[in-house]
């Protein structure tokens, strides 16, 4: 769920700020110990949100404590965690165009129309009412690259396929069904976030078995 809320602090100053995961990166990043300012800043962050525990970026942070992995860790967090953002259209405005999101124009988000308006959508989304959902599926790279699924044409592709079944398990209507997509290919990890609302007085609703279900969705 999308919320109005501070809590997570300057989380999202850093990482709007951080450049995004380059394949090119030079060995020292790549090797390189974590900073301390990192250390301190997942210590904080994992009691806060501890569900990060389930990600690939975790298990490679653990595994491989580097000072990539730390800043693709951090960058998870916060992706994960939308309280982090100050409002909506900040959210909104962070998946579409932070570094490392595949532009197909001026900016990385997509849906169901061909063309996306950035400002119209951001001003859609702050008047929302209900929940918003922001669902993010990320794949390992070397499965993404197996599936072909590291583009966003071909996530948009997916998406636009399933999006019925995707209005029926957020039991929103389809006809008030809306959703967007932004293809981030971080270097381990490429993930797709999405956001999802209804737009007429349907309020959907999603439970935890719903969760796999979305995920079924995308892996059959």
């Amino acid at each position: 769920h999308l919320k109005a809320s501070k809590k997570v602090g300057g989380l999202i100053d850093y990482v709007a700020k951080r450049k995004g995961v380059d394949k090119t990166v030079n060995e020292q990043i790549l090797v390189g110990k974590p900073t301390e300012k990192q250390l301190k800043f997942i210590d904080k962050m994992l009691s806060e949100c501890p569900d990060v525990k389930k990600s690939f970026e975790y298990e490679d942070y653990i595994e491989n404590p580097t000072k990539q992995n730390a800043s693709a860790l951090i960058t998870t967090i916060a992706e994960n965690n939308p309280d982090a953002f100050v409002n909506k259209e900040t959210y909104i405005n962070y998946i579409a165009t932070r570094p490392h999101v595949e532009k197909l124009s001026s900016h990385g988000l997509f849906g169901s129309e061909e063309n996306v308006n950035l400002s119209e959508v951001k001003k859609e989304i702050e008047n929302i009412n209900g929940v918003v959902w922001t669902p993010i599926i990320s794949l390992k790279r070397e499965d993404a690259e197996r599936l072909g699924y590291d583009n966003a044409d071909m996530w948009r592709s997916l998406i636009r396929a399933k999006q019925m079944e995707l209005a029926e398990i957020f039991d929103i209507p389809f006809d008030e069904f809306k959703w967007y997509g932004a293809f981030h290919n971080e270097a381990g990890h490429p993930h797709i976030h999405m956001v999802v609302y209804a737009t007429g007085d349907a309020k959907g609703y999603i439970t935890e078995r719903d969760i796999e279900k979305v995920k079924s969705v995308f892996a059959n």
